[in-house]
């Protein structure tokens, strides 16, 4: 006889039928987990059987006759309908897993495990529906798709991928709750990025829509799960292989979780990383920390170099400003780009608390000069959540800012951007590397108390202009808009060097890696 869940909950701390009723439901769920382990071998041989048969039909696709191609197509149908049992059964084990009810037995809660985790290994267990890997795109963050968008592309136009885009909430630091997937959505339909849209509130009907799809490998654009919604977090998608490409490449040196300072290992030993399929880094020495951990098979994570650094360097020569000119072009282009950390526990790089009122005037006074803010995505949310400015303040800057002739804000990509400005004026982080790729003046507003940088850092620092207050900051530009040549070209080519090691392209190494991987897998299974 089923329990009843919501008499149970009334019940629990009530009265003393509270531990029979936790021995009732251990009891059925044990019971649920053997009628599991009878099916599973089944519904997995012949998962495998089906795949084996389709991938043998794939094989002649060429010379079959048109009455059989519907057949096929059943195949692959049949192939989807398998797991089915077992959405369901991970629906009702998700419901309870995760519930926050008192009292719960251990090892109730370790059957629960290890029936979503069986669940879950079936579908890494099929192969890939259509004969191609389907690769899906789980995008929180329009600022930083360069870093997946140049992937994406590539597999659009390689036969051996299926690529998939999907649009989902996001949580960044300072703000509350979920939200932006409608903004993210316009922002990809205005580059012409086609994807499905799984913003729901509640975000475990996204996931059953996302398992639906039967995805062979998932891209997430951010390690850290606090970013995304519950449902997309890595305890529940693991029914797929995880891939991870870096959304910039670290110019700080490694810090330990354990340092008196508060700060941790910057996103190298999260979740996430830990049972990812396949760790993409841009160079060998964060290839070694992350393997330092110990926590990730060494084959796991691959050195391929940088993916974002192919789509930012096609947008070299474009102009694509965003205020619109007057006449002959005159004004002088700069990008203010403003990063989050503006407190001491975190980088600590930024100084727009400091310093956004001085902006302000300086834009007022100068109408030969043309600024467009880039913030972090974050920069909002920390300064008002943090007690660095607030709320009503910070709206009226960004009022009073917007409505100059002269000024504008950007939000989402900037490949563009970058490539249509004359001077960039950052306080760190990516963008110390990111903007060099376009032969520019970089000028670094250095905070002070950032933590230490490593040697990729360090390069990056000789490679700019450092400035440390306001008004040197003023007269550098003044320089520059003046003509004056930038003299470190020397440090420029000793950071691109770095940057892009010689060889592949990273886009090209990624795709052959999965492809290989994936075929390999498939052949020993």
């Amino acid at each position: 006889m089923p329990v009843n869940l919501d008499s149970f909950s009334r019940q629990i701390g009530e009265d003393s039928s509270a531990e029979a009723l936790l021995l009732e439901i251990r009891n059925e769920i044990i019971a649920l987990k053997e009628r599991q382990e009878l099916t599973e071998a089944f519904h997995l041989e012949l998962a495998n059987a089906v795949g084996g048969l389709f991938g043998e039909i794939q094989k002649h696709a060429t010379t079959l006759d048109k009455d059989v191609v519907p057949f096929v197509r059943d195949i692959a149908h049949i192939q989807g309908i398998l797991t089915e049992s077992h959405k369901n059964l991970l629906g009702v084990c998700e419901k309870h897993f995760n519930s926050p009810a008192p009292a719960v037995d251990p090892a109730v809660r370790g059957q629960l495990h290890a029936i979503k985790a069986l669940g879950q290994l079936t579908y890494r267990k099929l192969a890939p529906v259509a004969g191609r890997i389907r690769c899906v795109f789980l995008v929180h963050s329009v600022d930083t798709w360069d870093a997946l968008g140049g992937i994406c592309e590539a597999m659009q136009a390689d036969d051996r991928f299926e690529p998939l885009v999907v649009t989902i909430n996001r949580n960044y630091p300072g703000e509350q709750g979920f939200g932006g997937e409608d903004a993210t959505s316009r922002a990809l339909t205005k580059a012409g990025v086609k994807h499905l849209r799984l913003g729901m509130q509640d975000s475990f009907e996204g996931l059953a829509i996302l398992q639906a799809l039967m995805p062979d490998v998932i891209f997430r654009q951010s390690q850290w799960e606090r970013d995304v919604p519950p449902a997309f977090r890595v305890s529940e998608m693991s029914f797929a292989k995880i891939c991870f490409v870096p959304y910039a490449s670290s110019i700080v040196a490694h810090v330990s979780k354990d340092t008196s300072a508060g700060t941790m290992a910057l996103g190298y030993d999260e979740p996430f990383q830990r049972v990812a399929w396949r760790i993409f880094v841009d160079v060998k020495r964060n290839k070694d920390i992350v393997e330092s951990y110990q926590h990730v098979d060494p084959s796991r994570v691959i050195i391929s170099g940088n993916p974002k650094y192919d789509t930012l360097l096609k947008a070299v020569g474009s102009d694509q400003w965003p205020i619109e000119s007057k006449g002959d072009r005159k004004a002088f282009r700069v990008v203010w780009a403003p990063h989050h950390s503006l407190g001491n526990m975190w980088l600590a790089f930024g100084v727009f608390h400091k310093i956004y009122k001085q902006m302000l005037y300086w834009a007022m006074a100068r109408p030969d000069i043309e600024f467009v803010m880039k913030p972090h995505p974050a920069l909002y949310g920390i300064a008002t959540s943090e007690g660095h400015i607030s709320k009503f303040e910070l709206d009226n800057f960004f009022t009073q800012w917007s409505a100059l002739d002269n000024c504008s804000i950007c939000h989402g990509q900037y490949a563009e951007l970058f490539a249509s400005s004359d001077l960039l004026i950052t306080d760190g982080v990516s963008f110390l590397l990111e903007y060099q790729l376009f032969n520019k003046p970089l000028v670094f507003f250095d905070s002070g108390r950032h933590v230490p940088l490593n040697d990729l850092g360090k390069l990056a620092e000789a490679a700019a202009h450092v400035v440390t207050d306001f008004a040197e900051m003023q007269a550098v530009v003044d320089e520059y808009r003046n003509g004056k040549p930038w003299e470190r070209e020397e440090e420029r080519r000793a950071l691109l060097e770095a940057m892009i090691p010689a060889g592949r392209s990273p886009t090209e190494r990624i795709l052959d890696e999965i492809a290989d991987g994936i075929i390999e897998g498939a052949s020993l299974s």
